[in-house]
This record gives C-alpha cells, structure tokens and sequence, in this order.
C-alpha cells in the first residue's frame, strides 16, 4: 500500500482548503462519506453502492469495459458523470466494490451545483496524492470508522491475526488490503504489520518475495522493505525471503498448513529484521500465517485460479 509521504498531506490541505472548512484532509474525508452514507440511509455493513448512493453524488451509470488503459475511470458529463470498470473485475465483488467506491471519491473535486458538473476542482488527472487520498476515501466509504469500530467490539475481534481480517473483510464485502489498510493505518485499530509473501519456483527450491505490505503511520519509513523495483527490462523485482524466514515460509507451503506461528527471529529481511530486533516489546510476538493458495480463498484474492505458486499471508503483532 502507497503510505502518503510527509509533504502529501500538507499539500493536500493547502490546495483543498476552501473546501475543508476549517477541518483536517481526514477529518473532512470521514465526514463526507459518513454523510453520503447517511443520506442513503445505511448504516450496518456491508456498505450498499446501490443507485440511491451513486445518485446522490450524480454518478448516472456504470458499466464494465474490456481492455481499460487503468483498472477503472470517471467520465465527466454537463449532467453526471459515468464509471467505467475492466470488465476483468466484474466477477470479483471486492475489488468493484472497491474500484466504484474510489471512482465516487473523485466526484469530491469537480464542481458540483444545479447548473451542472463543473472542472476539476484545482488538482491534475493522475496526481498521485488526488489518488491516494481517493483510496482513503473509498475506503472510508466502504468500511465506516464507527461501524467498524463498533464490529471490532462486538465480535471481540482483539486478536491481530489473519481469521479476525478475513472476518471482518468479509462482513464488509471487501478485499483483506483494504480492511488492512483500514484496521492498521487508517484507524489504527490494529498495531500490526501485515506482509504478503508469493513464491517462485518448485519446492524445496522455491523463492520467496515480498509484494505486498501495511504498517502503522508512525514506524520509521526504514520498518518497509522497498516493493517492486522495476527492472530497465520493465520486469519486476521484489525483495526476497532470506536464511529461516524462506525455510518457514517454503514449510508452511509443502505443508498445506491454514495457519502456523513463527518466531520474530525468522523475520531475515533487510531492514525488516533489523527494525523489529531493536524493539523489545515485539520481540516475543508470535507471527500469524495463512496460505491463500493459487486459488481464490473466499472472494480475499482476486487471482484467476490457475498453477500459479502459492502465496503466505503474515500478520505480526506489534503492540
């Protein structure tokens, strides 16, 4: 997950200030999507894009598309405005969930009165920090800050582990990153880093590389291990899994095992390993792990099914 660098935020405040009215980039996000959501009369999830919700911040259509440059996009009208989605996603409810809920975001900054659709209010098509803070809109949406919280609660979901983020991903009908992002970095509800490994190869020889990750705002940048550095061949390159974290990892793959516990000492990874050693407290925390497969595991990963290597999910306790 893209974390906002120190500069994003600022700029973000700066350039939207008129419309904030006085409020925090975040506070002003939760607050508009809780009124969207309370204008369509919702408030038990899973969040329901349905006609009455898109029709209130004017989206007019949605349809799916083959081949889209981008994985989804808005199409601006006098009257509305228009989602487009690959057609590749159309089978898969948490990523279009998703993808809608992030194309909505971005209806926020174009003018929007009576007379119709305005211009995009200040910020450039593609501006990095504009999508990022659509993500954190769209998953501000789809997982409200006081029904997540009050999920939390009731299901006593105080266990930072792969079964209470598939739970709650599943009761709000989205994608595990996004209930990570949300639990760890958005809400802080969770003090936990959650890191996806894939394999490459055949067992015992296999390679294994880290593609995906989340963590608390206020580790230290070095706590991330660089993702995906692309290649001047345009192949990616992911960091891999070195000394007894790969053995553990390759162990918990040849033995179909759905959840395992490692020791932080395995954690051999760069700067991973070295910022997790000085703190004492995470030390003693045990590594929660669950194979995801090369098949879809109850609609959290939207791969095609196919021979494709299989993948470790890693929640690690930090509080």
């Amino acid at each position: 997950m893209r974390l906002p660098d120190k500069t994003t935020i600022p700029r973000l405040q700066s350039i939207l200030a008129n419309r904030l009215g006085g409020t925090s980039l975040l506070e002003w996000a939760e607050r508009v999507t809780a009124e969207l959501l309370k204008g369509s009369g919702q408030d038990l999830p899973p969040v329901q894009l349905d006609d009455h919700l898109t029709s209130l911040r004017r989206v007019t259509s949605v349809r799916y598309r083959d081949s889209l440059p981008e994985r989804a996009r808005l199409r601006v009208h006098k009257d509305g405005f228009d989602v487009e989605i690959d057609s590749k996603y159309s089978r898969h409810a948490g990523w279009r969930r998703f993808l809608l809920a992030h194309e909505i975001a971005h209806t926020y900054f174009y003018e929007n009165s009576s007379s119709g659709i305005g211009d995009r209010l200040f910020i450039r098509h593609g501006d990095a920090d504009l999508e990022w803070l659509c993500d954190y809109l769209a998953r501000s949406l789809l997982v409200p800050m006081d029904v997540l919280t009050k999920q939390f609660e009731e299901s006593a979901a105080t266990g930072f582990n792969v079964a209470a983020l598939f739970d709650l991903s599943q009761k709000f009908s989205v994608p595990w990153q996004i209930m990570a992002g949300r639990l760890v970095e958005d809400t802080g509800l969770w003090r936990a880093m959650v890191l996806l490994w894939k394999s490459e190869g055949v067992a015992p020889d296999l390679d294994w590389r880290l593609q995906w990750q989340c963590a608390p705002r206020e580790l230290p940048r070095e706590v991330f291990v660089p993702i995906g550095r692309r290649q001047e061949s345009g192949e990616m390159k992911f960091p891999r899994a070195k000394g007894r974290l790969a053995k553990a990892l390759c162990r918990i793959a040849a033995e179909e095992s759905i959840a395992a516990s490692l020791s932080l000492d395995d954690l051999t990874v760069g700067n991973l390993y070295k910022s997790l050693q000085n703190d004492s407290a995470a030390s003693s925390e045990p590594v929660q792990c669950s194979i995801l497969g090369g098949q879809k595991s109850g609609g959290f990963e939207w791969s095609e099914p196919s021979s494709r290597p299989k993948s470790v999910l890693m929640v690690i306790n930090l509080s």
